[in-house]
């Protein structure tokens, strides 16, 4: 059975809209990865790694 993706980004949103997060980092290239990778390491800071693009479902990636 296929999701819909917009059921998949309701549910995303409701999540995160729960969630705290300690800092957040807006963009995932990788700078923002690294520094997201960085300041959550110790596990003393919750991070929220925003980035956007389009929703590619697992295993539909393009190629390089």
């Amino acid at each position: 059975m296929e999701h819909d993706p917009l059921d998949r980004r309701r549910a995303d949103l409701a999540r995160l809209s729960s969630e705290r997060w300690d800092l957040l980092v807006v963009g995932g290239g990788a700078a923002g990865s690294v520094l997201a990778n960085r300041l959550s390491a110790d596990g003393k800071r919750s991070v929220l790694l925003l980035e956007s693009g389009r929703d590619i479902p697992p295993g539909q990636e393009p190629a390089d």
